[in-house]
């Protein structure tokens, strides 16, 4: 690969791989090789990814961490959002070696900052590293079993009842007609600002003509304020993998992608592993429990 030192075998997807959307990793490799995003090794990512090379600009460009170009990526910074200003102003000591930088998602932390490849704060009370969300009066649902400190694992996971109602689907104890039944009724909805009733559109998906779909998890999370989704991320990361591998059984769907935000170095860690633990244990990729279905997974 001309331009770049970094060997082919380390851009994800691209030796023989099947990953439907290795532009992001391998962006983020070359820039870890080189320290840079250099032109050499941007062309050549675009002939091997058989992509135009405007796209990988417009891609590398958009987010504040890749260095394009002459310019080097940031090593150090401190948070200039909204809530990082009003929590704690005299904290935001910006210069020339200590940049502003966007924020980074962790509103839920005295004043975020950056240094290298990891964003956080020294004073958080956590499990693990993983700030912990503050209990509530009411029964929590998405929250459960979070304080649990067993649950990030699979083992953890499964003594709750996990993996239990994506196995019922895949060996047709339940259909997945009167799954989405079950699903209208229950009144669910997404979690976004438009509420859409999650049964409909799912439903929508399946019935929508297409050789091959997709379940995509958009875990970006990029308006100051919004982290709702980082704790389950963080720490019980296996309910969003069962969560996605169902809606693919129901949809139709044989892989999902989870777009993650870069601020959330931490998260690609913990996903993965899970992955890995699911898929060694035959929950995820192929032939789940010992059957003809398949999902397959990418961070």
């Amino acid at each position: 690969m001309v331009g770049s030192r970094l060997p082919q075998s380390m851009y994800p997807g691209m030796s023989g791989g099947d990953d439907p959307a290795p532009a992001l990793p391998a962006l983020h490799a070359a820039q870890q090789a080189d320290g840079r995003l250099t032109r050499p090794a941007m062309e050549s990512l675009a002939n091997t990814l058989s992509l135009p090379l405007v796209d990988l600009y417009d891609a590398a460009t958009f987010y504040h961490y890749f260095g394009v170009g002459d310019e080097a990526a940031p090593v150090r910074g401190v948070c200039r959002g909204p809530t990082c200003s009003l929590l704690n102003p005299s904290t935001l000591q910006v210069s020339d070696d200590v940049p502003g930088i966007a924020c980074p998602g962790l509103c839920d932390q005295p004043t975020a900052t950056y240094d290298g490849d990891s964003f956080g704060s020294t004073t958080v009370d956590a499990l693990g590293g993983f700030a912990l969300p503050r209990g509530v009066d009411t029964e929590e649902v998405l929250f459960r079993h979070i304080r649990n400190d067993t649950i990030r694992g699979l083992e953890g996971y499964r003594a709750t009842g996990g993996y239990r109602q994506l196995e019922r689907l895949v060996r047709g104890e339940i259909g997945a007609a009167e799954a989405l039944e079950v699903l209208g009724h229950s009144g669910l909805t997404g979690r976004g600002g438009a509420a859409f009733p999650l049964a409909a559109k799912w439903k929508a998906v399946r019935e929508a003509h297409g050789d091959q779909k997709y379940v995509i998890c958009n875990a970006d999370e990029g308006e100051p304020g919004t982290f709702k989704d980082r704790p389950i991320l963080h720490l019980n990361p296996h309910l969003l993998l069962e969560s996605m591998a169902i809606a693919g059984f129901l949809v139709g769907a044989t892989a999902g992608i989870i777009y993650l935000r870069y601020e959330y170095p931490d998260a690609v860690t913990v996903l993965e592993q899970a992955i890995e633990e699911a898929s060694v244990a035959g929950l995820l990729g192929h032939e789940l429990f010992s059957t003809a279905v398949e999902f397959h997974l990418y961070v």
